[in-house]
């Protein structure tokens, strides 16, 4: 019976994820369509992309590891001096799904790096009954500098689902 609940949840992952993934890539080909910037080579890049996903993604669930998927990722950007944004993804997960936040951590070549952007003081992320996740990022003003940091969302068990991407300029 165990193997059985193992398959299953597997294989809920496996059509969540590729259909998070596909559904983000669906609404940016929207999106160009309507104004009028979806040309062909788009079209590929969208199909072969998919095509992608669905590897990746059955890789990794029925991998031993159940790593080697690369997250989906959202890039937030904000100008140096903004207190607090919010950002809703449609990212389709269940409505109140318990999610977690790691670290921001600073992404730099150059030295000295601040410290990372702690999500317990500056991070909170909700799924409401809308099904799409919520960001809300707090306390910013004298918290970041410019430049990118980067941290995950995760699932129970520390399954990453989204990688994110917080750009301050």
């Amino acid at each position: 019976m165990s193997q059985l609940i193992t398959y299953l949840q597997k294989a809920r992952t496996y059509w969540g994820m590729l259909g998070a993934k596909t559904s983000v890539r669906f609404e940016d080909a929207i999106t160009a369509a309507e104004q009028k910037q979806y040309t062909f080579q788009n079209m590929v890049a969208d199909v072969l992309g998919f095509y992608e996903d669905s590897i990746d993604t059955l890789m990794y669930v029925t991998g031993p590891n159940q790593g080697g998927v690369k997250p989906i990722t959202i890039t937030v950007q904000v100008k140096k001096g903004t207190n607090a944004l919010s950002q809703t993804c449609n990212i389709p997960v269940s409505g109140g799904t318990a999610l977690t936040c790691s670290d921001l951590t600073y992404q730099s070549t150059g030295k000295p790096t601040p410290p990372p952007l702690a999500a317990s003081a500056h991070i909170n992320v909700t799924v409401p009954k809308d099904d799409n996740m919520k960001i809300d990022f707090r306390d910013l003003k004298t918290a970041v500098k410019v430049g990118s940091y980067e941290g995950q969302i995760l699932q129970a068990n520390n399954v990453p689902l989204v990688a994110v991407v917080l750009e301050v300029s």
